[in-house]
C-alpha cells in the first residue's frame, strides 16, 4: 500500500525522485504508457508519493527512466529541476538513433543464417550464381554435426517429447 499526497512544497526535503515512461492504470491500452514524475517525501513518519502525469509517453522522444535517491538531502524543487532537464534533453534520443543507424545486428543474423544453410546443405559456391552440393552429403548427418558443434559451444539442448 502506498500513501499518496496531493501536493508537495518546493523547499520540502525529498526522499527520492523518479521520472520516465510508466504503465499507469485507468487509461485505455493505447495511452496506458504515460510520462510520469514521482516525488517521494516524508509525511508523518512515512514515505508519501506525489504523482504528476505529463501525458502519453509516445509524445516524448526516447527518454530512459531516471531515479534519483536523495534521502532528504535535496529539495523537491532541485529534483524536479533535474527531472525537467532530463525530460527535455534530446541526448538519449540522438544516441538511440545513432545506435540504430550503426547497428549491423540484422545483417549479421541474415549472414549467419545463410552460412548455416550452406553448411547444412553442404553447398559449394562458385561465383555469384552457382552453388553445388558436394559428395552426396546427407542432411541428417549435417544436422547432427551442426547440433554437436553448437552443443559444444553452448551446452547440450534438452529435447523434450512433443506434447509437453
Amino acid at each position: 500500500m502506498q500513501i499518496i499526497t496531493e501536493r508537495v512544497h518546493p523547499d520540502e526535503p525529498a526522499w527520492a525522485y523518479f521520472t520516465g515512461p510508466r504503465m499507469m492504470p485507468g487509461y485505455d491500452e493505447a495511452e496506458a504508457c504515460r510520462m510520469v514524475e514521482f516525488v517521494f517525501v516524508i509525511r508523518d513518519d512515512a514515505i508519501a508519493k506525489y504523482v504528476r502525469d505529463f501525458g502519453p509517453a509516445s509524445t516524448f522522444p526516447y527518454i530512459p527512466p531516471m531515479f534519483m535517491p536523495s534521502f532528504g538531502e535535496e529539495t523537491v524543487a532541485c529534483l524536479q529541476w533535474h527531472g525537467e532537464r532530463h525530460r527535455n534533453d534530446p541526448k538519449w534520443a540522438r544516441r538511440l538513433q545513432e545506435y540504430k543507424e550503426g547497428s549491423t545486428l540484422f545483417a549479421d543474423i541474415i549472414r549467419q543464417e545463410e552460412q548455416r544453410h550452406l553448411f547444412i546443405k553442404n553447398l559449394s559456391v562458385f561465383g555469384p550464381a552457382v552453388s553445388v552440393q558436394r559428395n552426396e552429403w546427407s542432411h541428417e548427418t549435417s544436422w547432427r554435426n551442426y547440433r554437436d558443434r553448437r552443443a559444444g559451444k553452448t551446452g547440450p539442448v534438452l529435447n523434450l517429447p512433443k506434447g509437453r
